[in-house]
């Protein structure tokens, strides 16, 4: 079901196993509803384009954070360098991976971010992370200046804490059938 202007989130299906038709209609409808701004925010950590790998790495680690929104002299964000690109600096198969942390951070990041505006909803930013294939998003102020960054934990948060009828009510079923150890 799409609406015009509005994020096409996934919610799973309107129909529960349990028999709870429009339960997820119903939560669609509440996230197209929520306010982005709901979700909690995590402090922007930006850098410049020519800042080291190295200095993105310590500032994360300093302010546990698992990324850093490259931004131009205007604030407004060029790329993101996330925490999985630095496992993949790590495991370069060209030999060079000790000479990344010097390198600038632009060659590395993803380009564009995954960004969100003011005003838009938390099926808009469900959406963005979807489809951006991303764990972290950049809030935007009105004037596309970087201000903040939403991460997947944030957003768990969020639904634990405003639905937990939703999120509590479903049961996670597996098919996996272990009869015995791992290893064993």
């Amino acid at each position: 079901m799409s609406n015009p202007g509005k994020a096409s989130f996934n919610t799973g299906g309107a129909t529960s196993r349990r028999g709870a038709e429009g339960r997820g209609m119903d939560l669609y409808q509440r996230l197209l509803d929520e306010a982005v701004e709901s979700v909690d925010y995590r402090d922007l950590i930006a850098v410049s384009p020519d800042a080291a790998v190295g200095e993105a790495i310590k500032q994360m680690k300093t302010r546990r954070l698992g990324c850093v929104v490259v931004v131009d002299n205007a604030g407004k964000p060029q790329g993101i360098f996330t925490e999985r690109l630095v496992v993949k600096l790590l495991l370069r198969s060209d030999g060079k991976s000790g000479n990344a942390m010097a390198e600038p951070v632009s060659q590395h990041m993803v380009t564009p971010p995954a960004i969100v505006k003011p005003g838009a909803s938390v099926a808009e930013l469900f959406d963005c992370m979807e489809s951006n294939k991303t764990r972290f998003v950049c809030v935007v102020d009105g004037a596309g200046r970087a201000s903040a960054v939403v991460g997947q934990k944030g957003v768990v948060k969020f639904l634990a804490s405003h639905y937990p009828h939703v999120v509590q009510g479903n049961t996670l079923e597996s098919t996996l059938n272990v009869k015995t150890r791992e290893g064993a």
